[in-house]
Order: structure tokens, then C-alpha cells, then sequence
């Protein structure tokens, strides 16, 4: 068995309506107050969401990760072998200390517990200094969630400089 997530709920934000378990994958650009630097992106769909559970899986993870990626072209394709494992190794190192029931949500390369406080990273794009989970303490409230990380100059005042590493 491994590790997957899988949408967890409906809170908050969810364009993701599919009934079989929605695994979850980070959509990630160059643009993250869009959403794709805060939510979870389902495999199937490719519809967001924010809260994800850790689920124990018999689908091997980098099976997952290949559905995503020919999801994300929409059609079957033949697939880049290091950016499959990439993808993979990146999910695999998030979920490994979160326990099977967890339920998380994604912040710029980083899948959090969402009881987690004191967050001080840097991610793929930005430095984050935060108190808790801002998705979880915006649980109702579409709008405060938007004027935090859907504010595009939230990242550009925290984004990384070329030295920094992420």
C-alpha cells in the first residue's frame, strides 16, 4: 500500500464534481494566485478543489501521476519517464509524514496538514511566513481566501529571487 489524496470535501472551493475517489495532484504554474499555487487539482477532471484526505492506496502513486499528466493533455500521450518520477518522488515526500486520515491542503509546493501552524517555507514561487493554514481559516469565506492568496501582490511581494532556493 501507499499513499495518495483524495478530495477530501466540498469547503470552501470545489469545481470538482466527480463521484469516483478524485485524486489529487498540484497543477502548479507560473501564476499562482489563479488557484494553481493554492489548490489541489483532481486527476481526472483537472477541476480544483482545497481540502484533500491522505488515503491509503493500492494504485501504485506513479500510476496516478501518469493519469495526471495524460489528463493534462487530454488525451493519451506518451510520457516524459522524469517528469512522471518527478511528480511522483515530490507527492511521495509531501505524504510521508502525514498520517492516512489527514486532511490537507496545498500551498505552493507543499502539501500541509491543515492544523498546521507556524508555516515557514519557501515554496516553487514564494516565501511564506504564516500563521495556520489560510485555506482551513477561511473555511465559508470564498472572499478571504481570495484577498490572501488569490492576490497576485501577495506572491509578487513574497516571490523568491533567483539565489534563493526553494
Amino acid at each position: 500500500m501507499n499513499k495518495a489524496l483524495i478530495k477530501s470535501n466540498d469547503d470552501l472551493i470545489s469545481w470538482c464534481k466527480c463521484t469516483s475517489p478524485a485524486y489529487a495532484s498540484s497543477g502548479q504554474l507560473d501564476c499562482p494566485w489563479c488557484g494553481c499555487g493554492w489548490l489541489f487539482t483532481c486527476v481526472s477532471c483537472r477541476r480544483a478543489f482545497s481540502f484533500a484526505k491522505v488515503v491509503s492506496s493500492e494504485i501504485p502513486l506513479r500510476q496516478i501521476m501518469q493519469q495526471e499528466r495524460s489528463s493534462y493533455y487530454n488525451q493519451p500521450v506518451a510520457l516524459d519517464d522524469r517528469e512522471v518520477i518527478s511528480r511522483t518522488e515530490w507527492l511521495e515526500f509531501e505524504l510521508e509524514p502525514l498520517p492516512v486520515g489527514s486532511i490537507c491542503a496545498y500551498l505552493d509546493g507543499k502539501v500541509l496538514a491543515v492544523d498546521s501552524t507556524d508555516i515557514r517555507f519557501n515554496g516553487w514561487f514564494a516565501r511564506h511566513r504564516l500563521d495556520a493554514v489560510p485555506q482551513w481559516s477561511a473555511r465559508g469565506s470564498k472572499a478571504k481566501i481570495e484577498a490572501l492568496l488569490g492576490s497576485k501582490a501577495y506572491w509578487l511581494e513574497r516571490k523568491l529571487t533567483d539565489g534563493e532556493v526553494s
